[in-house]
């Protein structure tokens, strides 16, 4: 499969501008208060690789499954600019925002499976396979969702007394 030229220009724009974003970020001399548009900058990439596959994949199944991953990625720099810049300080939904970056990634790994799936079968219906692998991550969402009742995802036990709490020599 031949890549065209205005289809490697691009290709070259957007690793561009993801590589200016991170040597900004990690730069010491530069003191531009990236964290600001950090999460919006990947997401108006994110956002420009979505409309790109929107126009260039052909199959019907495919592209929306693409589509859906990309909207996970959203929601989860979206999770990432609540969490650290609106909720800073709310300890409750600061840890539910934790859990919830986990729906995005569950669901991004399930949208990959079924695409990659739907290259190899070639048909374009859905089977049974696919509906209990979507109940599954279904499932899966719920339970880390639902951590606060149950403990059985992530579990931390209780410090030992007289320790520091803040990181030091000892």
């Amino acid at each position: 499969m031949l890549i065209s030229k205005k289809s490697k220009i691009y290709i070259c724009v957007f690793f561009a501008i993801a590589l200016v974003i991170n040597l900004i970020d990690l730069s010491p001399y530069i003191k531009f208060p990236f964290h600001l548009i950090e999460a919006p900058g990947w997401g108006i990439l994110m956002m420009y690789w979505g409309v790109a596959v929107y126009l260039r994949v052909s199959d019907r199944r495919i592209r929306g499954l693409l589509i859906r991953v990309m909207l996970c990625f959203m929601f989860l720099f979206f999770l990432q600019i609540l969490k650290y810049q609106l909720l800073k300080g709310f300890e409750h939904a600061s840890r539910l925002c934790w859990y919830a970056y986990y729906t995005p990634m569950i669901m991004a790994s399930l949208y990959s499976l079924l695409i990659s799936r739907s290259l190899y079968s070639n048909k374009l219906s859905n089977d049974k396979t696919d509906h209990a692998l979507t109940a599954a991550a279904l499932i899966l969402v719920a339970f880390s969702l639902s951590n606060d009742l149950h403990q059985q995802i992530w579990g931390f036990k209780p410090g030992r007394q007289g320790l520091p709490t803040e990181p030091s020599w000892l």
